[in-house]
């Protein structure tokens, strides 16, 4: 990956390389691998995720960007993470 000014610029970039198809595990991995001290984690991408499908930053994607992440359409969904994955994705 190319270097990124800030994590909103390499999340959005990921976001559209995919087409809104996220794998978590390999977003987290790119976003330590470009800021090693970020104490990035699962809110974070939630707080992304909603600016993106109904937030601010609704109008710099694309709309099938948006189903895809409103559809649930990401992987990373390991054991465990279906109560948080309710709670936090939730459209």
């Amino acid at each position: 990956m190319e270097p990124y000014r800030t994590i909103k610029a390499l999340v959005f970039d990921y976001v559209r390389k995919r087409n809104g198809v996220v794998d978590y595990d390999e977003l987290t991995a790119a976003v330590l691998h470009s800021f090693p001290g970020s104490r990035w984690d699962r809110t974070h991408w939630a707080f992304y995720r909603y600016e993106i499908t109904k937030g601010r930053f609704t109008s710099e994607f694309s709309d099938e960007v948006k189903n895809n992440l409103l559809e649930g359409r990401w992987r990373g969904q390991g054991a465990g993470q279906g109560a948080w994955r309710s709670r936090c994705l939730a459209p």
